[in-house]
């Protein structure tokens, strides 16, 4: 892992230094992860507590926290530039502050410091205390960064693709565990404690949502809590996964018919199935994002179903949702190393009709990371 990340020290770096900025300063757990390599779940549980790192352009990376991390920070990340503070997000501006006036004492030029201002980015401390950062910072300059930060985190290290790859096993093997037990009769959450059970049986580090629906006139529940209700013949049970590995996301959903799907529910899995491979079958280095956007869109009046918008798929990595994004308004340019969820959707009152895979972008094309097992399940009748 040292080595992972004196890479993306490097890297970081060498972004920094093209933009013109001195610091980069990541207050968030994701990015706090990707850049100092220490994990510590509880403390992001609690407002009460904040991390901070310092990545520079020319030095070596700092991380600002409690006092109390000091010795295991040294014992789980190579950084050994550790400002502590007090155990609040006031305390550790004031000390962030004092640490960068101690690198970058006033001269002629205003050193540029890079925050998580920008899309799909959040900074870890109450706005008074951001407001606090900007007013006694005033010797510096603070700009947005987001679009270095994603532009660093979307091109996957061979380490990361690994921990994806692990995950997505992880997650089938939990799909394949509930369609083997189900029966006519099982209720939405014992579907999903099965899930569970088999994500934790299987080495996932936790299950952070399972979303679970069925039952004629209930499939736009897309983000449905697990609920009692039995599943009865011919309703479809659909689930969609979100677990990681190392820190790592999976995210994609499958689906079985009580007694069988009937020729429609078949037909329209089918149909969706294939339109998302068609989108994935496009994807190679040099792609615009937006095309896949509009391949979907023309698949699906070819099809006649109704017509789609906003995002059909997105990246994957530290954050179960990040960019690129599978849209019309996504620009960013395909590279080897990006990987991210092709998943177009159509509901109607028989079922979720949503094959979601996620693609690895290759040197030559792409790759598919998960489970080759796309079909519609089978959930036996009681008895059978």
């Amino acid at each position: 892992m040292k080595n992972e990340l004196k890479q993306r020290w490097e890297r970081a770096k060498e972004e920094l230094r093209k933009e013109e900025m001195d610091f980069l300063l990541v207050t968030n757990k994701e990015n706090f992860e990707y850049f100092t390599g220490y994990k510590v779940e509880h403390l992001w549980l609690s407002r009460s507590r904040v991390l901070m790192a310092l990545v520079s352009a020319e030095g070596e990376p700092a991380i600002v926290g409690p006092e109390v991390l000091k010795e295991d920070i040294y014992e789980r990340s190579p950084i050994r530039n550790f400002v502590p503070c007090e155990p609040n997000s006031s305390g550790a501006v004031k000390s962030l502050l004092g640490e960068l006036k101690r690198l970058y004492p006033r001269s002629g030029r205003k050193p540029v410091i890079g925050l998580e201002l920008g899309y799909e980015q959040r900074m870890n401390m109450p706005p008074i205390d951001y407001q606090l950062l900007i007013e006694k910072g005033d010797e510096f300059v603070w700009k947005d960064c987001a679009y270095l930060i994603w532009g660093l985190r979307m091109i996957k290290s061979e380490y990361e693709l690994q921990q994806l790859r692990t995950i997505s096993s992880i997650t089938a093997k939990a799909f394949e565990t509930l369609f083997e037990q189900a029966r006519e009769g099982i209720r939405e959450d014992e579907a999903a404690l099965i899930l569970k059970q088999a994500l934790l049986a299987g080495g996932a580090d936790a299950p952070w949502f399972l979303m679970v629906t069925s039952g004629e006139g209930d499939y736009h529940r897309v983000f449905g809590k697990p609920r009692n209700r039995q599943v009865r013949a011919g309703d479809m049970l659909w689930c969609d996964i979100g677990a990681t590995f190392n820190g790592y996301w999976s995210d994609y959903d499958r689906a079985g018919v009580v007694g069988g799907p009937s020729k429609h529910q078949q037909k329209m899995w089918s149909t969706v199935e294939a339109i998302t491979l068609e989108i994935c079958d496009m994807v190679k280095p040099g792609i615009e994002m937006s095309q896949l956007g509009l391949k979907c869109e023309e698949l699906f009046e070819k099809h006649h179903l109704p017509r789609l918008s906003g995002r059909l798929g997105h990246g994957i990595g530290l954050t179960a949702t990040e960019p690129p994004d599978v849209a019309i308004y996504d620009r960013t340019i395909l590279r080897p190393g990006m990987v991210f969820s092709v998943e177009p959707a159509y509901i109607d009152n028989t079922g979720m009709y949503q094959v979601e895979v996620y693609v690895e972008v290759t040197e030559k094309g792409y790759e598919l990371m998960t489970h080759p097992n796309r079909s519609l399940q089978t959930i036996p009748l009681k008895g059978n």
